[in-house]
């Protein structure tokens, strides 16, 4: 095991599924917090989508998943009449859509059919330097706004009506949430999939609010699972030949469980 660990590529992937689960670790509880956790699944599936049309145009994926991300993003954001067509709806179009799409895209491009199973698991060890140095900017770049703002986004997952009280303006913080959402999704896509993005969107956020009730620790318990889980993963997934995204939400699971277990029996 040590030996592979010291292989770039080992290194790179390693460093990819743990800046990614981290950081989606984190940004799930918001998620979680503001009940979007459909909104994680339709702009994982846009960004998938993106993949596909670039598989089938022949032009950098994540370029264009970006791009489908960031139309996603504006599509939710646009008033809709509760009456007529309601933002729940427009989700399921979206996702349904994206997803289909995707599919007759890959069906028709032997690249893309090569790569259809990995837009759903993931194939993380196949990260480049180039995809390392991108998703590293892109998370900086994350961290920044939310250390600028992080008050902000805390107040409008909480209480949309009483921040828009006291002057913060809920649709701007929620635009920029969402942005958060898309630039990481987005630039992962590729090579973690669907699954592990949204995996990691949901689950740690779950396992931190099972263990903290002070928020700070929320985020921190969610960042801790998410790191573990797949640390462990890869090591599991190398050991025993598996598929390293799937493995690592496996774990997410096997952990939510076992959090969830052991805090039910407690109250008892």
């Amino acid at each position: 095991m040590w030996e592979v660990v010291q292989e770039p590529f080992f290194q790179m992937a390693l460093l990819n599924a743990l800046l990614t689960g981290c950081l989606c670790g984190y940004l799930g509880v918001f998620v979680v917090l503001k009940r979007v956790v459909f909104v994680s699944v339709a702009l994982s599936q846009m960004a998938a989508l993106g993949v596909a049309v670039g598989f089938f145009m022949g032009i950098y994926p994540r370029v264009s998943a970006m791009a489908f991300t960031m139309l996603g993003i504006i599509l939710l954001a646009m008033p809709y009449s509760e009456k007529n067509t309601s933002r729940e709806s427009i989700l399921g179009y979206i996702y349904a859509m994206a997803a289909v799409t995707a599919v007759v895209l890959i069906a028709k491009n032997p690249i893309g059919e090569a790569h259809g199973l990995d837009l759903v698991c993931g194939n993380v060890l196949y990260t480049t330097q180039k995809d390392l140095i991108m998703l590293i900017v892109i998370v900086l770049a994350v961290v920044v706004l939310h250390l600028f703002y992080f008050k902000e986004f805390i107040f409008v997952s909480f209480d949309r009506d009483t921040a828009q009280t006291t002057g913060i303006k809920p649709g701007v913080f929620e635009f920029l949430l969402y942005i958060s959402f898309g630039l990481i999704i987005s630039v992962s896509m590729q090579t973690s999939g669907v699954m592990f993005i949204f995996a990691s969107l949901v689950i740690p956020a779950m396992i931190g609010l099972c263990v903290a009730r002070h928020i700070f620790r929320v985020f921190f318990s969610a960042v801790v699972s998410a790191a573990v889980c797949v640390t462990a993963g890869f090591y599991v997934s190398y050991v025993c030949d598996l598929p390293s995204s799937s493995t690592i939400v496996l774990f997410y699971g096997v952990l939510f469980l076992s959090v969830k277990g052991i805090t039910f029996l407690a109250k008892k």
